[in-house]
């Protein structure tokens, strides 16, 4: 499986996999979310920030990151049952 876990190669920052972006994203307070582009367009995220039991969180999300996890998955649809994944 392909190694699905995004980065901004920045010191501080540990790298999310896939499911754990896509929570940042689906979780984030839209009304403080950001986004950033460096010069020369050489990268984009998304900066966002939520609250977890009251304990706020920050994760920078590198889109081209994002683009390049997504595009590695396999090109399947799989439904989990029981615990057990099924091709569909």
């Amino acid at each position: 499986m392909a190694d699905t876990r995004l980065s901004l190669n920045r010191p501080g920052y540990t790298p999310l996999h896939l499911r754990e972006a896509l929570n940042k994203i689906v979780h984030a307070d839209p009304r403080t979310a950001g986004y950033y582009v460096a010069p020369l367009d050489r990268a984009h995220d998304l900066l966002l920030y939520g609250d977890n039991r009251g304990n706020t969180w920050f994760a920078a999300v590198s889109v081209l990151e994002l683009i390049k996890a997504i595009r590695a998955l396999p090109d399947t649809t799989s439904l989990t049952v029981g615990g057990r994944i099924h091709d569909v």
